[in-house]
């Protein structure tokens, strides 16, 4: 997906580090947050010439960039959710008196050739702001249900009397 950002930073910045952050902070103790703001002092250090460094977090929507700056911190300094969207805009939060958070809203890359079901499923229109979103379901099937086989869809819900077991419909 960062392929062009990637390459964009190779060209025209060749200065600025990339760090790939694959991310689980929410199943890890804070004291494992150690190794990263360590690393994030180092970068500090190398660029002691600077007054102040920036560093980014960009990525897919709701994959963490948010609770990766709320562990680091050690606290609630940026809002989460379970549904992509939470960040709207670029907010700033200072880490130390050199080191500078920035967390970004998602980015889904989208094409000119992108159909609107695309965009859809890309999860770049949240389903309850479509005025018709069972039109894309026939995309939805035909993507994800092989042919030859038989696609079963279940609603689960849970009863309020009995043994509160969900039951499927």
């Amino acid at each position: 997906m960062y392929e062009s950002v990637l390459e964009f930073l190779k060209k025209e910045k060749a200065h600025k580090h990339v760090v790939l952050v694959l991310n689980k902070c929410d199943s890890v103790p804070n004291w494992v947050t150690g190794a990263p703001i360590q690393l994030l002092r180092q970068f500090s250090r190398l660029h002691s010439d600077k007054k102040q460094i920036s560093v980014g977090f960009m990525g897919y929507p709701n994959v963490g960039k948010s609770s990766i700056i709320n562990t680091l911190k050690s606290g609630k300094v940026c809002r989460v959710a379970p549904v992509p969207g939470e960040t709207k805009v670029w907010q700033y939060i200072n880490l130390s008196k050199r080191i500078c958070l920035i967390d970004c809203p998602g980015i889904v890359p989208t094409s000119a050739h992108d159909s609107e079901t695309s965009t859809v499923l890309k999860g770049v229109v949240r389903v309850e702001a479509l005025p018709t979103p069972s039109e894309h379901i026939p995309t939805l099937m035909e993507l994800y249900i092989s042919p030859g086989r038989t696609a079963c869809l279940f609603r689960t819900h849970t009863t309020r009397a009995g043994d509160g077991k969900p039951k499927i419909s």
